[in-house]
């Protein structure tokens, strides 16, 4: 605890020095304890905090007030003048330096995927979108990216891992979905990063997966697919069976999409008989 009660005193503080009463390091450092005990919004946070007693404020770096001689903890507006007031590409990335810190192994198995950020939509009605580097021992994100506007994730996925030691990552491997499935990113994993990667392979690189057809066993693509067919056919028809008993009088007819694997609704019942979409 005490090297992330540095870390955050290493961040540059925007408000002026005049009149505060909560040192920055201080909100951050209750911000991570609220958000590990479950807080999820400034108000939250505030609310937590009051449960810490007067020993763990001291502890992470609470002023005594003057008059009352207790600890007191910021408020939900404290939290979110100094939260919104941060570098938020120079604290992720103190974040994530601090992370492999911890421990560097890892970087062993690393996992990219892009995600819209919750609660983050925008005047024009659009949430920012960032790629992520996830670890996968550990489920942490260790760097994100975000994707610019009118682009996807295939040109963030480089200066995302660049934000990451180049030594630690000699040797690791790095997976992604299909979209990842490039020449280009391929290339710069294997011979600039010295590293190994695993894609996913559908039908938006055809040639490549022509040739992986040519090569590998069929049961290699389509056992899974058939297997989880199998699943949803049984379970609808359980289901089937389970609605005509408990209604005789009405006809459940459902239409599995071969495609896919999914429920796409109910078939047109014969005349005189209702139906119900599951």
């Amino acid at each position: 605890m005490d090297s992330l009660l540095e870390l955050f005193g290493e961040c540059k503080e925007p408000r002026r020095g005049h009149g505060l009463r909560h040192p920055q390091p201080f909100v951050l450092a209750c911000a991570a304890v609220a958000l590990l005990m479950g807080a999820g919004g400034y108000e939250a946070f505030e609310d937590e905090c009051k449960k810490l007693s007067q020993r763990q404020l001291r502890a992470l770096g609470c002023r005594q007030n003057p008059i009352t001689k207790l600890y007191h903890p910021p408020s939900d507006s404290t939290f979110f003048r100094v939260i919104n007031r941060l570098d938020a590409v120079d604290f992720d990335l103190r974040i994530g330096q601090w992370m492999l810190a911890q421990e560097i192994s890892i970087l062993q198995a690393l996992a990219i995927d892009g995600k819209c950020l919750r609660g983050s939509g925008r005047t024009d009605g659009k949430a920012l979108q960032l790629l992520s580097a996830v670890s996968h021992r550990l489920r942490l994100t260790v760097a994100q990216e975000p994707i610019q506007e009118k682009s996807n994730e295939i040109p963030a996925i480089k200066p995302l891992l660049q934000k990451l030691p180049k030594a630690a990552l000699e040797g690791s491997l790095i997976t992604a979905d299909a979209l990842h499935c490039q020449q280009e990113s391929s290339r710069f994993v294997t011979q600039e990063l010295g590293a190994d990667y695993l894609w996913g392979l559908k039908g938006n690189q055809s040639g490549i997966l022509e040739r992986a057809q040519i090569k590998l066993p069929k049961a290699f693509f389509f056992r899974r697919i058939r297997f989880r067919l199998e699943q949803r056919a049984r379970a609808l028809g359980a289901l089937a069976a389970a609605a005509s008993q408990s209604q005789p009088g009405r006809c459940w007819l459902v239409r599995l999409l071969a495609i896919g694997g999914r429920v796409a609704g109910a078939k047109k019942a014969p005349q005189g008989q209702s139906h119900r979409r599951v």
